[in-house]
């Protein structure tokens, strides 16, 4: 791969408009996913707009709950067993010190993702795209999202259980690869290597990487390429940029020039 397009950051240049820039983000508070974050903020300083996937203020603690939670009547031990839950609780409590029950209503693949931040540092106050999000409305930019709350939670709630169920008894079986994977991103990031980034995200979705990863990005490509008239900088997870049906190429077959920005 050429170095010159190991980056997360890029500008987007279609005919006369406005440029524009994407950046791949890691959703994280950990100091390697900060690598870019300065050349990041001049870029969106250029701009009139600034998205995040979803827009934090449509946040509200309430929505989030509803959008990690399991269908009513159903539960983490209900999808598992006694046995098997019995066994996933001894293990998370000893690697985490978190009783699983305090998780029972929720999501399998909201577990595992909780849980894995958890390997990581929280070496700055807010994750990586709030930081963003609150630098754009100091500059007083528009801040929108690319997704609506209504559609991530449709997403979220349209992934298999069984699939999920599946994911986390994999994550138990072996936490510690888990963590050494998860690592192993932050590491890559920290290059700007959104291609491994890219391959390790695909394996990691197995059955569900056409819902997480492949029609999200034609989605938000697809936005992207509607708004072209505005120069707006767009945040998305950085495992969305790279790959035959990365946003990046999705773009370039629109008529998009894509150009490396390196930090």
């Amino acid at each position: 791969m050429n170095k010159k397009k190991l980056t997360p950051l890029w500008s987007l240049h279609l005919h006369d408009n406005p440029i524009s820039f994407l950046f791949g983000t890691m959703h994280v508070q950990d100091n390697r996913a900060f690598s870019y974050a300065e050349k990041a903020k001049s870029c969106i300083s250029l701009c009139e707009e600034f998205y995040t996937e979803i827009h934090f203020d449509s946040l509200s603690n309430s929505l989030m709950f509803d959008a990690q939670k399991l269908p009513e009547g159903t539960s983490l031990l209900s999808l598992l067993g006694e046995k098997k839950f019995a066994k996933a609780d001894k293990i998370i409590r000893k690697c985490f010190g978190i009783p699983l029950i305090h998780m029972n209503e929720i999501l399998p693949m909201i577990v595992v993702n909780q849980l894995v931040m958890k390997f990581l540092l929280e070496d700055q106050a807010e994750h990586l795209d709030m930081t963003l999000f609150k630098f754009a409305q100091e500059l007083g930019k528009t801040t929108k999202g690319i997704e609506t709350i209504e559609g991530h939670i449709a997403v979220l709630k349209s992934i298999p259980l069984n699939l999920q169920r599946k994911q986390f008894l994999e994550f138990v079986r072996n936490p510690n690869k888990y963590k050494k994977k998860t690592a192993a991103l932050a590491d890559l990031y920290a290059k700007g290597d959104i291609y491994s980034l890219y391959k390790i995200s695909k394996k990691s979705m197995g059955d569900i990487k056409g819902i997480m990863i492949y029609q999200r990005n034609q989605d938000m490509a697809d936005y992207i390429f509607k708004n072209q008239k505005k120069s707006a900088f767009y945040a998305v997870g950085a495992g969305h940029l790279a790959g035959k049906k990365g946003i990046l190429k999705i773009l370039k077959n629109k008529g998009y020039k894509t150009k490396p920005i390196k930090s």
